[in-house]
């Protein structure tokens, strides 16, 4: 899969991922079958290793591999809805940044019969010290560790899922740019999305 990714770095304009997973139910009892997700995702960065240098180790580009779980309930609270938790972890992870890990806890549920979905996550990110988030996020370099939370809502229009959701993270902005700023502030996102 490809997309066009913005870091401020010229001549890095396309992200590629590559993916491995396994999908299955997790039995537990006749009441709690969990379905599981579990893989390995590359994203890879074409051209970055010519045009990003870690300040702090040396290392060049942006490339790196994420491993990934998660569990599903569905009919958690009610017929319909949906809580999941998921972790994720990069031994290197963008921009050669050193270990990384994210928890993520994520709910969705039918808004009555109007065909909406109503959904809501919060997930926390773990690098390994203030240098590795200062990589990843730039700004002050205060903390290690930042949490980033969703809340929205989605509608089916004939197989194709539009959602707009209300993102933002908790990261310190001072001193950042107003381009810099764009991707931690609380702001609105609309998707269009088709799985074939």
């Amino acid at each position: 899969m490809g997309s066009s990714v913005d870091f401020n770095t010229p001549g890095v304009s396309t992200e590629t991922d590559i993916s491995l997973g396994y999908t299955n139910t997790l039995k537990l009892s006749d009441t709690l079958a969990p379905t599981y997700d579990v893989g390995v995702i590359h994203y890879g960065y074409i051209g970055s290793d010519s045009k990003f240098t870690n300040p702090y180790n040396g290392d060049t580009g942006f490339d790196f591999t994420e491993f990934y779980g998660k569990l599903t309930f569905a009919d958690s609270l009610f017929k319909g809805d949906a809580l999941s938790v998921g972790v994720s972890y990069s031994d290197d992870y963008w921009g050669h940044s050193d270990e990384f890990w994210y928890f993520n806890v994520g709910y969705s549920a039918p808004i009555a019969d109007t065909g909406f979905t109503g959904l809501a996550s919060v997930g926390y990110n773990k690098l390994k010290n203030k240098d590795s988030l200062l990589v990843v996020a730039g700004g002050p370099g205060e903390d290690d560790s930042y949490i980033d939370y969703k809340v929205g809502v989605n509608y089916n229009i004939l197989g194709i899922i539009a959602e707009l959701d209300v993102v933002g993270t908790d990261i310190s902005t001072s001193g950042m740019t107003d381009a810099g700023k764009k991707p931690y502030d609380t702001g609105l996102v609309f998707s269009l999305t088709k799985t074939f």
